[in-house]
């Protein structure tokens, strides 16, 4: 089918303009590249992690408790709303290897038959009555350890061995994080090890379970689960309940959570500003291509063609673009699509889909593009409605000129050159294109600033608490509280001890009116030298005798301010409940925890001259070793470790932000270079005059550049 006169001339149009059309083409390609990229792998990690939880059977509460035999543990299955109740085992220990300065620690846990199920990765599960152990495949392979690989592991401070019959993936730790080191991965440090149960009761010493598995009927959801939880909470206090976390606030699940939903947010953010600034651009060039073709526009129009057979001609251009550009955009988005999702699903450690979840967002990026370039179409040729035949035969009559307003400024003013008066009085002749190339500009710059910063902001959130607000060496937590005279005893067991501090670490559920929270309070001593309380304006806050600070997310959360009082519930022992002051709000970039004096806690909550572990510092290299052989400690965290892995995963952000920062450049590049190109195709006759007159090619590019400056400035 031969092509319609008009068409062709469609067609020579975007030969003409072949710059300006690869430009906008491009920033189209890009935005919907992103936007498919970044949708797709969202919706298949969403895909992924809820059919790996339902086929699991991820729990929708976890209990810790003192201690629950069996029988009681398959009673709560009869409470209105629950499903399902499984306990299990649990217990934290060392893992010994041959370098005695490692200090990794291992989560003992028995398995179990119907709730948090594990998947078999490679070898087999445990024979029963064997001494053979499952392990989590993230730490096995930063250990080099297979099927069949033997570990050693200090429990009652006694070293076992145990024989690795298989490697396991678990949907409760699809993000593997040691709970005392933060919120980064240290798979080097911190692993899981499931036992077959009978063995696994017999090593850790329990006749009953520590810990309550929980599923809840499909209908139970928002305010019925948080009921459920608080019914649940009241009835396990009376057996040795200690806290009840819900699913959202386990911490694989809420990194994952987080992170699909920050990819949602992304997907829909620097795309759309693309696509975004390329309509814009199409719009100003329509514009431009109609002034300059006012003649063959009334030609056309004489010889029958309609204001609307004209203005969908010069849409086609646009449509055109965002075909070539829709196009574009989904063959180079697919890919990275599904290289996103596999880097996702390896770091997350989720199952990886047979193809992708959803074809949605190609569907979607096309629909903008074609209804943003249909937009830009009509709003760039809708000049084209007020041209009668007669009009557009007669040339555009020139802009009446004025006076800027820095003329008025008269110091400046009577300063300046010849060719900077008239580089600032044509950036103002043209309000609309100026505001655009400034907003444009100012875009790209807030973009690669923003980008730039980030890296600062990151060691600021994350690094804050690890490098300032918490300079210790180490964390030490006991088995069980203890007089404050352990703490003066682990002295003797140290060498080059510069710092040495009890603390007190105990779960409590905080409440002000109807709103609640449960999080870690701590209790350090009045003068401590490891902690740095500061407020809002970073002023130093004086510690409180018998009040409490609050983070400022956990004052959010309650709604509360300084000289409000709470309510403190003790998960741990059963104590009475004690209201307390808030004394202060704490800023701190990461973490949500309430903060007391140490003697405050141990009187109103343990015995006084209680304490649950220390802080110290110590250049000794073989401390953490020597810690552990302590047989009241429990656990030791390095924190000087942590700032290591945070290091570590830092230099990953890194290289995104890289890749923003060119992408952010080419964005400015393309508006910049579209402007410059629409301004100099308006201003042809002007040029000319002025090379007339003795200008030379060079002096009208100067006073382009000075014209871009101007707008770059503002």
């Amino acid at each position: 089918m031969a092509l319609r006169t008009i068409d062709k001339r469609l067609f020579r149009l975007i030969r003409d303009t072949t710059g300006q059309f690869v430009s906008v083409t491009m920033a189209l390609a890009i935005g919907l590249a992103l936007y498919i990229s970044t949708g797709i792998a969202a919706l298949n990690m969403d895909a992924a992690m809820r059919r790996y939880y339902q086929d699991r059977r991820f729990a929708d509460m976890a209990v810790t408790v003192t201690s629950m035999s069996e029988r009681q543990t398959a009673a709560l299955a009869d409470m209105e709303g629950v499903e399902s109740a499984e306990g299990r085992v649990s217990r934290t220990v060392p893992f010994v290897t041959d370098d005695k300065r490692e200090r990794a620690r291992m989560l003992l846990l028995t398995l179990t038959e119907d709730i948090n199920l594990v998947s078999l990765e490679s070898g087999q599960f445990p024979a029963e009555g064997r001494r053979e152990v499952l392990v989590i495949k993230q730490f096995a392979e930063a250990r080099g350890i297979t099927p069949g690989s033997e570990i050693g592991l200090q429990i009652g401070g006694r070293v076992m061995d145990f024989y690795v019959s298989g490697l396991v993936s678990s949907p409760e730790f699809v993000y593997l994080v040691d709970p005392r080191q933060g919120l980064m991965p240290d798979n080097m440090n911190y692993g899981v090890a499931f036992f077959e149960r009978g063995l696994g009761a017999q090593i850790m010493g329990r006749d009953g379970f520590n810990e309550i598995l929980v599923t809840v009927e499909r209908n139970i959801s928002g305010r019925k689960l948080d009921d459920l939880a608080e019914a649940l909470e009241e009835r396990l206090e009376r057996v040795g309940g200690r806290s009840v976390e819900k699913r959202e606030n386990q911490i694989s699940d809420a990194m994952l959570s987080d992170e699909i939903e920050q990819l949602k947010a992304a997907s829909h953010g620097i795309p759309l500003l693309f696509l975004a600034i390329s309509g814009l651009i199409i719009a100003m060039m329509l514009a431009r291509m109609v002034k300059r073709d006012r003649q063959s526009i009334g030609v056309m129009k004489a010889l029958g063609y309609s204001s609307w057979d004209l203005i969908f001609h010069y849409a086609k251009y646009s449509l055109i673009s965002a075909l070539i550009g829709g196009a574009a955009g989904m063959l180079a988005g697919l890919p990275m699509a599904a290289a996103m999702t596999d880097y996702y699903m390896t770091f997350y450690n989720l199952p990886v889909l047979d193809g992708i979840a959803s074809y949605a967002p190609v569907a979607d990026a096309l629909a903008m593009a074609f209804s943003c370039c249909a937009a830009a179409g009509f709003a760039g040729a809708r000049g084209i409605l007020r041209l009668s035949p007669a009009e557009a035969m007669r040339s555009e009559a020139p802009k009446k000129g004025g006076r800027v307003w820095l003329e008025y400024v008269t110091p400046v003013w009577a300063n300046m050159s010849f060719s900077r008066k008239m580089a600032v009085k044509n950036v103002f002749r043209s309000k609309k294109r100026a505001f655009f190339s400034a907003f444009a500009v100012a875009i790209t710059f807030s973009l690669i600033v923003f980008t730039l910063a980030m890296p600062a902001a990151i060691d600021a959130m994350m690094g804050e608490g690890l490098s300032e607000f918490q300079p210790m060496d180490y964390d030490v937590s006991f088995e069980n509280p203890m007089s404050r005279k352990a703490v003066s005893g682990i002295k003797a067991r140290l060498e080059d001890m510069s710092g040495l501090e009890g603390k007190i670490d105990m779960p409590f559920k905080i409440s002000s009116g109807t709103r609640d929270i449960s999080l870690p309070l701590l209790g350090v001593e009045r003068d401590t030298v490891f902690y740095r309380f500061r407020d809002k304006e970073g002023n130093p806050l004086p510690f409180p005798r018998d009040g409490i600070l609050l983070s400022d997310y956990a004052a959010k959360k309650l709604d509360v301010g300084v000289g409000d009082s709470v309510k403190l519930h003790s998960y741990l022992y059963d104590k009475d409940d004690r209201w307390a002051a808030v004394s202060g709000i704490v800023y701190r970039a990461l973490g949500t925890r309430a903060y007391a004096d140490m003697d405050y806690l141990a009187r109103n909550f343990l015995e006084p001259g209680a304490v649950t572990g220390c802080f110290l510092d110590s250049a000794d290299p073989d401390a953490g070793r020597r810690l552990m052989e302590l047989p009241a400690v429990a656990s030791v965290a390095s924190v000087r470790g942590a700032r290591a892995v945070l290091k570590t995963y830092t230099r990953m952000i890194n290289a995104f932000l890289a890749i923003l920062v060119v992408l952010s450049g080419l964005l400015g590049g393309i508006v910049i270079y579209s402007v410059a190109v629409i301004n100099i195709g308006e201003r042809e006759t002007e040029f000319s005059t002025l090379m007339v007159q003795g200008m030379s090619r060079w002096e009208i590019f100067s006073l382009l550049l000075r014209e871009n400056n101007v707008v770059t400035v503002l």
